[in-house]
């Protein structure tokens, strides 16, 4: 399995596909995502992501109307991710619709001044009415105002991954080209804690 418990840690795989899977992929990757649907909170996890050029670890909320068939289409998500690529770095992404339904993203590169992938932090969300904020150790690196009080409002799930890019140029130049070479690979993640918002 992709998920599982490992001295105490929940770790998510990633590795190359025994034989190619049943919609033909040629890796298989670890995900959790909550079966709740959370608004407005602080989400926090400490974690070590995943190393490997090509390689993205993630902890996000994502308004996942995919899963319910009742729920209107749209798109609200909060990412913090980690590209193998750099190991200097973290991406934070806000990611909604507009008002003509065309997907708006809201990206930011923080130099972290260690190896995401080499050692344990504590990195957490904080989604208000009207602005996000993105913490590394209890410091606030990122702020994303505009937007946030008008298009992203609607109720997620917190998930977390690990994914290879497939080799296209778009998604090579942005996580880098997958080495094939440094799987398997994976992200480890010791806590993760979710507090409601009280204004």
């Amino acid at each position: 399995s992709m998920v599982t418990i490992e001295d105490g840690y929940l770790r998510l795989g990633l590795q190359a596909a025994d034989s190619p899977t049943s919609d033909g992929r040629d890796y298989v990757g670890g995900e959790l995502r909550t079966l709740d649907f959370f608004g407005y909170g602080r989400f926090e996890a400490r974690i070590r992501f995943a190393p490997g050029s090509g390689v993205v670890s993630s902890l996000f909320t994502f308004y996942d109307h995919y899963a319910d068939p009742d729920k209107p289409e749209n798109w609200n998500e909060i990412d913090i991710e980690f590209l193998g690529k750099d190991n200097t770095q973290i991406q934070y992404n806000v990611i909604h619709w507009n008002a003509a339904n065309q997907r708006t993203t809201h990206e930011k590169h923080v130099t972290t001044g260690f190896d995401p992938s080499a050692e344990f932090h504590d990195y957490a969300i904080e989604w208000l009415p009207t602005e996000v904020r993105f913490y590394i150790d209890d410091e606030l690196v990122h702020t994303q105002t505009d937007q946030i009080e008008e298009f992203l409002t609607l109720d997620s799930r917190l998930m977390m991954n690990v994914w290879p890019v497939q080799n296209t140029p778009d998604l090579t130049a942005w996580a880098g080209t997958l080495d094939p070479a440094s799987l398997p690979t994976a992200a480890y993640y010791d806590w993760v804690r979710v507090y409601a918002y009280t204004p």
